[in-house]
């Protein structure tokens, strides 16, 4: 359900003047949408064949030339480091900074990769009437890094911003949620299926 069907382009120069700020679910029907990864030279092709090793987790759209922050074949006359709404930046594996603005950080020697995004074809799925399904990727109370419950009402959030209606994302939540993992008892509020005590039926 696509809530921004302007081209890619006028939506990255919206992106670049900072008149967008959130997650890009939703925008820029019908064309690709892309993650983006970004290392050193000397840690590159070690990425680059990881990729091509699990292309399902990780489909490459483009790889850059070394030190170009433009992706010439995807987007030509885009640059990756304005382009973007919100940049997470890492040093030895551990997040040191969350910027709108990735130029200070760019160095020669970087190399950028696109990869596939599911924002590409979410509402193409909700057009053709295949269920969208929430919370497959909770981990375990152990992992510190998600927090199970927490993430999920985010997710929800995200759901709507992404163009679901809030009754959309709920039943991606708990009917699609329940049927995609073959939980028939569980899901909706129906008689003679589980559900917490304050939404007993009885």
């Amino acid at each position: 359900m696509p809530i921004d069907t302007r081209h890619p382009r006028e939506i990255r120069q919206d992106i670049r003047k900072g008149k967008l700020s959130g997650i890009t679910a939703g925008l820029g029907q019908n064309y690709v949408q892309a993650n983006l990864a970004v290392l050193p030279r000397d840690l590159a092709y070690d990425f680059l064949l990881f990729c091509q090793r699990n292309p399902k987790p990780c489909p490459l759209i483009e790889v850059t030339e070394v030190g170009s922050p433009e992706p010439v074949g995807a987007a030509p006359g885009a640059d990756l480091r304005t382009d973007i709404p919100r940049y997470r930046i890492y040093k030895d594996g551990v997040l040191a900074d969350e910027v709108t603005d990735a130029t200070p950080y760019w160095r020669d020697d970087l190399v950028a990769f696109l990869l596939g995004c599911s924002f590409t074809f979410e509402w193409a799925l909700l057009d053709a009437g295949i269920p969208i399904a929430m919370g497959t990727d909770t981990a375990s109370p152990n992992d510190l890094g998600r927090w199970p419950g927490y993430f999920e009402h985010v997710e929800l959030e995200m759901m709507v911003q992404a163009g679901l209606t809030p009754m959309q994302a709920l039943t991606a939540a708990t009917g699609n949620a329940a049927r995609v993992m073959k939980l028939d008892d569980l899901g909706t509020l129906a008689p003679g299926k589980a559900a917490p005590k304050k939404f007993s039926l009885k």
